[in-house]
């Protein structure tokens, strides 16, 4: 047919498609990263094989979030098909600035040979960082109150940067026991700024007047509920426990005499009140010891809550007995009416002893005592003169003074003389108090008065006058310096130290002082050495105390634990027999995060029934025995391939074994090439363990 011979038909264009097309698989982030520095990952690798080496670059998106383990990964003709793990770390920015979402870029290899990868970007792996909540730091407190006056201190401060101003109100529990005060008188202010400084609050004591003994109040942090900062919204701070030593005794506070009664009606007087105030009434009464030597003027005198703490008058005149019977010493008598508040009932109230000195007998006229010293180096002062004049100018009377205990007060002369010119003149000795470095208490003791044993005047020849006896008020209280502590332990073996002393020096070198030292929760951390002791040398010198975390391998957050400061229960100084140190705080830092360990596949499957295994395991030990955790296993794709077995359970004694799953591939008659598709892993969702649920 000529019409179709040599008639060229059309020739038809095609391609054949390789059926390993440039391409990657990338799996999905492990989890999200947190500011605490917790890590993700996820792999990557090839789809096919290249002909040339293909490079691509991992970068952060936000390199304040998280950074990368690998800046690139190279994939070669032998390494294509392996996956390559890239890790992320979470970064802490110290802002309170919520979940941030970063992302980490795959970028292409614009370099290589292989033209079916050059320019072939893989996808970006998003994931978030997620913040952490806000925190206080809080000091320990600087030590006791006294209500004799004084103050003690803390600090607070923030740990991360706030997002908007963050107000703490502060207050006390108990305003009869001490005031406060803070940044802003009743509350703390943080900014963006001073988050990071320390805000002191003072405490200053209260005197109730009360014997109350030692009483416990606590500061109160309180919570800003008001900040559009909400890390720190509605985030209350832990109070402050404080202490406040009582400085009040039921008793009475009685002066010195002012001088002698005389037989020709002179009279002399004290003043007294009482030591802390009364509940009710106080009448008290006197009555002279020897009627025939001196009466009293004032019979009795009664305190009340509104006068107790004011010096009252007892006046005793003198009673001539028409006999030449010398000086005579006698008591005057106090005692408590029964009706009376009964804290004071009962009380022994020492006699106040007087000399009525008979008319023209030699001796001598004291002054009372000025007051009491005390160990800040108060000074005392009295004076003293001659009753009746010398003989002559050649019998001089001089008197030695010496302090009875010169550990408590010295005197400012060690002599005075009297002449038959000067025998009416007072003249002034003054005592000053001295410290002494020993918790003793209040330590009477005497100005004594020696007599001239060498003058010629018979009348004051061995004569002796009254030794003065005053108090010298002890300014140490015992009790411990415990500094604040280093810092959090960490589960992985992070060490803290803070150190202790004593505040006052044991009795003697007899009376060491060893106090010993546990954690409330040995899971969490030990401490070590477990005592320490105080000599009468070594008192003041702290002595450090290391706390070691411990890892419990429980994901059971940040735990506070406490090292507990035991008394020393029989040492035989009293002071520190029985006196039970503050107890110290510790954060242990939690390096147990849930989730869990997936191997590798081995390979791929084939539709001839080839096989594939990969290996899973938990990160962390359930809760307790009675508690499991079961995974299911799925296939994506059951006409690509099977799982076996379909679920695992671990417990709380095979957590961190490794257990197997294994992938069939299944012949499904299409030329369909090669096919993807996944192992679905399902959580746990009726199990008791919260972390895993």
């Amino acid at each position: 047919d000529l019409r179709y011979k040599y008639v060229d038909p059309s020739d038809v264009t095609l391609r054949n498609l390789d059926s390993a097309l440039g391409g990657y698989y990338v799996s999905s982030v492990s989890r999200d990263t947190d500011e605490a520095g917790r890590t993700a990952e996820f792999r990557v690798r090839l789809r096919s094989e290249p002909t040339d080496n293909v490079t691509i670059y991992v970068v952060s998106s936000d390199t304040t979030e998280g950074t990368v383990s690998v800046d690139n990964i190279t994939f070669t003709s032998s390494n294509w098909n392996a996956d390559s793990t890239v890790t992320i770390t979470g970064l802490a920015d110290n802002l309170s600035d919520g979940d941030q979402s970063y992302s980490i870029r795959l970028l292409a290899d614009n370099t290589t040979s292989d033209l079916r990868y050059k320019y072939v970007d893989p996808s970006d792996v998003t994931l978030r960082n997620l913040d952490r909540r806000g925190e206080f730091i809080i000091s320990s407190i600087s030590g006791n109150l006294y209500e004799g006056g004084g103050t003690a201190v803390f600090t607070v401060k923030l740990k991360s940067q706030p997002l908007d101003n963050v107000t703490i109100p502060v207050s006390v529990s108990d305003s009869t026991e001490a005031t406060i005060s803070a940044d802003n008188a009743t509350h703390l202010l943080f900014t963006t700024e001073n988050w990071a400084a320390d805000h002191v609050v003072t405490l200053t004591s209260v005197d109730d007047n009360l014997s109350d003994g030692l009483q416990s109040f606590y500061v109160k942090l309180g919570a800003d509920n008001s900040t559009s900062d909400l890390n720190y919204h509605g985030i209350d701070p832990q109070d402050v426990v404080v202490a406040t030593v009582d400085d009040e005794t039921a008793g009475f506070i009685i002066t010195d005499v002012s001088g002698d009664t005389t037989e020709s009606g002179g009279q002399a007087m004290f003043a007294m009140r009482l030591g802390s105030q009364p509940s009710s009434d106080v009448i008290v009464q006197f009555t002279s010891g020897d009627l025939s030597e001196a009466e009293v003027v004032t019979d009795n005198l009664t305190f009340d809550q509104s006068n107790w703490n004011g010096y009252q008058n007892v006046k005793v005149r003198g009673v001539d007995d028409n006999d030449t019977d010398g000086n005579i010493t006698y008591p005057l008598e106090i005692n408590v009416n029964s009706s009376s508040d009964s804290n004071f009932v009962g009380l022994d109230v020492p006699d106040v002893i007087f000399v009525n000195v008979d008319d023209e007998t030699p001796g001598y006229t004291i002054t009372s005592i000025s007051g009491n010293t005390n160990e800040f180096g108060l000074k005392a002062s009295f004076a003293i003169r001659l009753n009746t004049k010398p003989d002559n100018s050649s019998t001089p009377v001089q008197l030695a003074i010496r302090s009875s205990d010169t550990t408590e007060g010295i005197v400012s002369t060690t002599s005075v003389e009297f002449t038959d010119t000067n025998w009416n003149a007072y003249q002034y000795v003054t005592v000053t108090g001295v410290d002494d470095n020993v918790t003793d208490g209040n330590q009477g003791y005497f100005i004594e008065i020696l007599p001239d044993n060498d003058t010629g005047d018979l009348n004051y020849l061995n004569k002796d006058p009254l030794d003065i006896y005053l108090v010298n008020l002890d300014n140490e209280q015992p009790g411990y310096i415990i500094s604040s502590i280093s810092g959090d332990t960490t589960e992985g073996g992070g060490e803290a130290v803070f150190s202790v002393r004593l505040m006052t020096q044991p009795d003697n070198s007899s009376t060491d002082v060893t106090l010993t030292f546990e954690t409330s929760d040995s899971t969490e951390g030990t401490v070590s050495p477990n005592s320490v002791t105080f000599t009468y040398d070594n008192w003041k010198s702290y002595q450090n105390i290391k706390v070691t975390g411990v890892n419990d391998n429980i994901s059971d957050g940040n735990q506070i634990f406490y090292v507990i400061i035991n008394a020393d229960n029989s040492t035989d100084d009293l002071n520190y027999r029985g006196f039970d140190p503050l107890d110290v705080p510790v954060v242990n830092v939690d390096d147990d995060i849930a989730g869990y360990f997936v191997s590798d596949i081995s390979g791929d499957v084939y539709e001839s029934g080839g096989n594939a295994t990969f290996a899973i395991r938990l990160k962390t030990q359930p809760d307790n025995s009675s508690v499991n955790v079961t995974l299911s296993f799925s296939s994506s794709d059951t006409g690509e391939g099977t799982v076996s077995p379909d679920n695992l359970t671990f417990t709380y004694d095979d957590w961190n074994a490794y257990k197997n799953v294994t992938v069939y591939g299944v012949n499904d008659n299409l030329t369909d090439g090669n096919q993807t598709f996944s192992v679905i892993i399902e959580g746990d969702n009726q199990t008791l363990d919260s972390k895993y649920n």
